[in-house]
């Protein structure tokens, strides 16, 4: 059982500008590898017609050598022979104006071998082999070209390389002394073009794939991250979940298809009387107690009405029994199951128990009103009478004392009279700074000759550095003087009586508390008395009006105060009246 946050998971793409900035990142460090492969592999393949041509070109000049003491024929043949090759279009030597003084196809002596504007770029060679691309005639040529030298070392003079070519188709190649001609080996550039083509589709597929790997790669990791938080947010969602749950005020209850409880939180555990206390939900699955019959009663009815509201049980809890309201349902869907809900009714009944003295206080209220003042004006006719009839008799006559038994027993009618007109009245406090301990100390004293004659030990304990508390002093000296005669009636062979002071923790409102403690070793008060000890008129005391108790409440009721009460037969009792150190303002009521 788990409820979700409100707030939704990061989605693969929660930073569509990070994802974006990687696979930038990533296709210029990609391009640049490419870049940097395809520009190696085009001067790889250059580097290599290079060679080739400089190959060609040296030997030519060998068969240069051996020509020179053959005819010029032997040099057009072995020119030609070198240039019939697949892939070399052509051979020829020009000289520095780029006019043709020998080709491979006869035809084109003495014409220029390319265009001024290339001329003018390619004739300034030197001894070593060197390349480049250029057109001619609608045709593109990858061309090696160096000066041409046949000649070595001591016969290596410029002018006098070949003599005997000037007598033939050569005789204007070069004058005498001048520069040496030029050679130049002419490829096809197809295959060389073909060849970087395939090299950069092949490199930009390899590219491509390598930037879609690392992009895939880079979401992945994304959604990895992303998976470990969802992870991680759902742990943390599922544990969130069995703790409210777990720590729910109403108890919940959850059975499954079989009807045997699958999960039970700590309140219905504490309302169903189990005082251990589950830590998270596995261990409250494993461990449910049984189920009374009248819940499992109310699961039967489940199998027909699906749905169970308002009805009322008591249950063994921890502290005693439990009104509790029943409301049931069934799970339907892939759990199939059924649900209670246990809501406990004690601060309902205590509630109704309070409208219930309040409409009780209201009438005793009303009544008093009515009859008061009816009541006081013939008690005082009678005791006025009374009194004069008993001055008439002699000291120590039966008509003197009961013309005195008569004035007592007005006195008493009258007090009962003045507890009820001030427990029906509205009460009006006079509020005030006090001390606490000083109020206390001088209930001690007014109950001190009451207690000695019962054999009573008094005690008093206030804590240390008490603050001062806005109330009413007579009022809550009146209280704690009713609640102190009490516990000397408790006590009827002797005891010990404890008035303590001391403050208590903050309320739910934020309130500071003050709390008056009065505890006896008295007879102790029993569970049927404890309910109703506080209600107008009861009393277990053959003499007593059954109001003390009930102005008790009613004065700690105005201050915004509340009593708790704590007994046991043949222990004693503890009454605290617990106080806020500054009452509210609407405190009078």
């Amino acid at each position: 059982m788990h409820f979700r946050k409100k707030h939704s998971l990061p989605g693969p793409f929660a930073s569509p500008w990070l994802v974006i900035g990687a696979a930038v990142i990533l296709g210029v460090v990609v391009v640049a590898l490419s870049v940097r492969n395809i520009t190696r592999s085009e001067q790889y393949m250059a580097n290599i017609l290079l060679e080739k041509g400089g190959s060609l070109i040296k030997a030519f000049e060998a068969g240069a050598r051996t020509g020179m003491r053959g005819s010029a024929f032997r040099l057009q043949v072995l020119l030609e022979e070198m240039a019939d090759q697949p892939d070399i279009d052509f051979i020829a030597l020009t000289d520095r104006e780029g006019n043709i003084v020998a080709h491979s196809n006869n035809e084109q002596v003495g014409k220029r071998l390319f265009g001024a504007e290339v001329t003018t770029d390619l004739l300034r060679p030197d001894t070593r082999p060197r390349w480049s691309i250029f057109g001619q005639a609608g045709k593109r040529y990858f061309v090696v070209y160096r000066e041409f030298a046949p000649l070595q070392g001591r016969h290596a003079r410029r002018g006098h390389m070949m003599p005997h070519m000037r007598n033939h188709a050569w005789d204007n190649w070069q004058q005498p002394d001048g520069p040496p001609p030029i050679i130049f080996v002419g490829f096809d550039v197809q295959p060389f073009e073909d060849a970087r083509r395939q090299d950069k589709q092949h490199t930009m597929t390899m590219a491509a794939i390598v930037l879609l790997l690392g992009v895939a790669g880079f979401i992945s990791l994304i959604w990895a991250q992303n998976v470990r938080r969802a992870r991680k947010e759902l742990e943390s969602t599922q544990a969130l979940s069995d703790e409210i749950v777990s720590n729910l005020p109403e108890g919940l209850v959850v059975l499954d298809a079989a009807g045997d409880v699958s999960f039970m939180n700590n309140a219905a555990r504490a309302m169903l009387g189990d005082g251990t206390a589950a830590h998270d939900a596995h261990e409250a699955a494993a461990s449910c107690p049984p189920l009374p019959p009248v819940l499992m009663h109310a699961v039967r009815q489940l199998d027909t009405q699906h749905i169970l509201s308002g009805r009322e049980t008591v249950l063994s809890g921890t502290g005693g029994p439990v009104p509790v309201s029943v409301t049931g349902a069934c799970i339907t869907g892939s759990l199939m199951g059924k649900l209670l809900l246990l809501h406990d009714l004690s601060e309902v009944r205590r509630l109704e128990e309070e409208v219930r003295r309040r409409e009780k206080l209201a009438a005793i209220g009303s009544l008093a009103a009515g009859v008061a003042h009816e009541i006081r004006n013939p008690l005082s006719s009678i005791k006025g009478y009374a009194t004069y009839f008993g001055t008439r008799f002699a000291e120590g006559s039966e008509d003197r004392d009961a013309a005195r038994i008569m004035v007592q027993e007005v006195d008493r009618l009258n007090r009962v009279i003045s507890d009820l007109i001030g427990l029906a009245r509205p009460s009006d406090l006079s509020l005030k700074p006090s001390r606490p301990e000083s109020l206390a100390e001088n209930v001690l004293r007014l109950i001190r000759q009451d207690a000695a004659g019962k054999n009573i030990d008094l005690r008093f304990a206030a804590a240390d550095d008490l603050p001062q508390a806005v109330l009413d002093p007579d009022r809550v000296t009146q209280a704690l003087l009713n609640v102190c005669l009490n516990a000397l009636d408790a006590m009827e062979s002797g005891g010990v009586l404890t008035l303590s002071v001391d403050t208590d923790s903050t309320s739910s409102e934020g309130r500071r508390l003050l709390r008056f403690k009065v505890r006896d070793t008295g007879c102790g008060i029993t569970p049927e008395t404890l309910s109703t000890m506080f209600d107008p008129y009861f009393t277990t005391k053959s003499q007593g009006t059954g109001l003390g108790l009930a102005i008790v409440h009613k004065i700690v009721e105005a201050h915004g105060g509340e009593i708790a009460v704590q007994s046991s037969v043949g222990s004693g009792t503890e009454i605290s009246l617990i106080l806020p150190l500054e009452p509210q303002r609407n405190a009078n009521s």
